[in-house]
């Protein structure tokens, strides 16, 4: 049998993806949706597509104001009262999933996409 390291990466990267999902958090699941089929991976990496919100879910975000993108536009979410121009965003503390993930991955899972990897 000989071992497939493309295999191994791209089957690992998938096992991740699945474990970053599973502990992502849930407020609406879109975060938690993102990590499955957003991979790709070389022989020698793994890389993510992530939302551009990850990191201020990862590492928190400082209180901020939010404006629309045009000058004359307003902000408006699904269950506001009524369009804004601005928004005092309070800020959030951070929530490290990813690096958690990263450090808790079990041995075994390592040893599964191993195992796959040579047949």
């Amino acid at each position: 049998m000989k071992f497939n390291q493309k295999k191994f990466v791209g089957i690992l990267g998938f096992m991740i993806a699945n474990k970053l999902a599973e502990n992502a958090p849930k407020a609406t699941g879109n975060l938690a949706r993102s990590f499955i089929g957003t991979f790709t991976y070389t022989e020698e990496q793994i890389s993510f597509s992530l939302p551009n919100y990850w990191q201020g879910v990862e590492f928190g975000v400082l209180p901020h104001i939010i404006r629309p993108k045009k000058a004359d536009g307003a902000l408006y979410w699904k269950g506001a009262k009524h369009p804004m121009k601005l928004v005092h965003h309070p800020g959030n503390k951070p929530n490290p999933f990813v690096r958690n993930t990263i450090n808790n991955l079990p041995e075994s899972m390592i040893e599964k996409a191993l195992e796959a990897s040579f047949k």
